[in-house]
């Protein structure tokens, strides 16, 4: 078996949701055979998956790619910022690992967020959770109130 192309990261939901979506875009005008009918099936339902796990997202109407972006960005800014400044994040160092976590379950509660950065009661201030989940609810436009 010879592997066509290396793994060139992690990506989030949205980026695979947006790559299905465009694939089954591309797929629509073409013929169909009987052999890609399951592979068509399995992509359908992963759509569907990963749609119903992001409604809640921007304000009913889904996470975009756009908002994603929008996230990643406000989380470099705020790690770049300088250690003195109240909204810094510089000394919390989120691998992208962590982000992509982040970015995938989009956390509302501060215990949701303990489960998603680890030793995140040790790399974290209650300041610092703060601003990531205030980042997450601005970015993704998340209805708290649920």
């Amino acid at each position: 078996m010879e592997v066509l192309s290396n793994n060139d990261g992690l990506v989030t939901n949205i980026e695979v949701l947006e790559l299905m979506r465009e694939r089954q875009a591309a797929h629509e005008s073409k013929y169909h055979t009987s052999l890609l009918e399951n592979r068509e099936r399995i992509e359908k339902s992963t759509i569907k998956y990963l749609q119903d796990k992001m409604k809640d997202t921007g304000k009913g109407k889904g996470a975009t790619v756009a908002m994603n972006t929008q996230f990643l960005a406000e989380i470099a800014r705020l790690s770049a910022l300088p250690i003195t400044e109240k909204n810094s994040l510089r000394n919390v160092r989120l691998t992208e690992a962590e982000l992509v976590e982040l970015s995938n379950h989009q956390p509302k509660a501060e215990v949701e967020l303990l489960l998603l950065i680890l030793d995140c009661h040790v790399r974290c201030t209650e300041d610092q959770v703060n601003v990531i989940l205030n980042a997450v609810r601005t970015c993704f436009e998340l209805d708290i109130s649920s």
